[in-house]
């Protein structure tokens, strides 16, 4: 997809965003646990035959209580925003 822009040239569209970022979690949590409290949300994106959910860890290896979920469908963001902001 492409569109012209006020200077006249021609760039890319962005495609709508079907990843959510989300902080504050237990240092506990599990990837699989996100995911299946996200998939209520709608249907994550799968790497494999995992879910897309990408655990940030400290320098130790250890969760640092953030992490990004990637749904297939960007509607699926603004459901989890609503439901869990």
């Amino acid at each position: 997809n492409i569109r012209n822009n006020k200077q006249g040239g021609a760039r890319k569209k962005r495609a709508p965003n079907s990843t959510i970022y989300v902080q504050g979690l237990p240092k506990t949590v599990n990837e699989e646990e996100v995911a299946q409290f996200f998939s209520g949300c709608g249907i994550l994106k799968k790497e494999g035959n995992r879910s897309r959910v990408k655990l940030y860890k400290d320098e130790h290896g250890e969760p640092k209580g953030d992490c990004l979920v990637t749904y297939l469908l960007p509607e699926s963001v603004f459901l989890a925003i609503q439901r869990y902001a």
